[in-house]
């Protein structure tokens, strides 16, 4: 029995990946990004970002950081997110600084344990870099802006940004229990749902849902079509597509999502979903909507169905 229990340990059977498997981002936390810029750097929501298909990393020999699939990629602020610009938000890490988007993943819930009401060690922090760890290198910075070097989240953590951006700006503490009943019955105990974190103000939270419905609203955005109207009311979502290596043979797709978010309605569902591809498989023209999407797409129609 210790043997097979030692083996599955071993292979990672016995891992809640939801809550405490962190992997790269990738393009989701571009949704941190956009906050840090309404928050901390107002004058960059009216920046326009040069189309290109690549840049240039600052302090290397030439290194490319290219777009994904090498499309060329720019505009204003609502285009660069709904397309997933990876350029521009690289450009947006490094204008931000390190201490700007550490202060934003920190109010987001980065580099904490969620307080879910699982036992100790079934849930895992997540990590972005602080200031100190980035010591000056601006091509990590950049890097780790657009979800990936040595920033991890679990499903759970990029669940919570899209419910603390669904919850004008309040991240609520996450949780399983509703009751504890006795044996006969009655009522012991009832779960008051309480605040975590407040990551940020209404007013951003309100302007990130709207960047986020142009990703499945805007025919460029990278789910556009995934929550076709007469299926689903106004989707607010962002996809992720972080490389597990430098050859991109594996990826890890993401879709985090919040409904119904159309002007003048408050969400009230938040979905996170990351769907691995591993190594050795073919990860040509993978993204997160294609992946993740169709995850994302299922369990937000049959949440937002029990709730009619």
């Amino acid at each position: 029995v210790n043997k097979s229990y030692n083996q599955l340990l071993n292979t990672g059977a016995l891992i809640n990946y939801a809550t405490a498997q962190a992997r790269a981002p990738g393009s989701t936390f571009k949704v941190i990004d956009a906050s840090a810029i309404y928050d901390q750097a107002p004058q960059l929501a009216s920046h326009i970002f040069k189309s290109v298909t690549s840049i240039t990393l600052p302090l290397t020999t030439g290194v490319q950081l290219y777009n994904f699939a090498g499309e060329n990629c720019g505009g204003n602020l609502a285009q660069v997110f709904a397309r997933s610009c990876d350029t521009s938000f690289a450009l947006v890490g490094q204008s931000l600084g390190a201490q700007k988007l550490y202060s934003e993943a920190a109010a987001f819930g980065f580099d904490r344990v969620p307080p879910i009401d699982l036992p100790q060690g079934e849930a895992a922090a997540s990590n972005f870099p602080t200031p100190r760890d980035f010591g000056g290198d601006t091509p990590s910075l950049m890097k780790s802006a657009i979800g990936q070097e040595n920033v991890t989240a679990t499903t759970l953590q990029m669940a919570l940004v899209a419910a603390g951006i669904a919850d004008n700006g309040v991240i609520m503490a996450p949780h399983l229990l509703h009751q504890i009943v006795d044996n006969e019955g009655n009522v012991v105990e009832t779960y008051r749902p309480h605040a975590w974190t407040r990551a940020t103000s209404p007013s951003t939270a309100l302007a990130v849902r709207k960047l986020m419905l142009g990703v499945t609203e805007n025919s460029l955005g990278t789910a556009y079509g995934l929550f076709p109207p007469y299926q689903f009311p106004p989707v607010a979502a962002k996809t992720g597509t972080a490389q597990i290596n430098a050859r991109g043979c594996g990826t890890y797709n993401w879709l985090i999502a919040t409904a119904p978010a159309g002007p003048g309605q408050t969400p009230t569902v938040a979905v996170a979903a990351i769907v691995p591809i591993p190594p050795g498989g073919s990860c040509i023209d993978v993204t997160g909507a294609q992946e993740a999407g169709p995850v994302v797409k299922a369990v937000l129609q049959k949440a937002l169905a029990m709730q009619q």
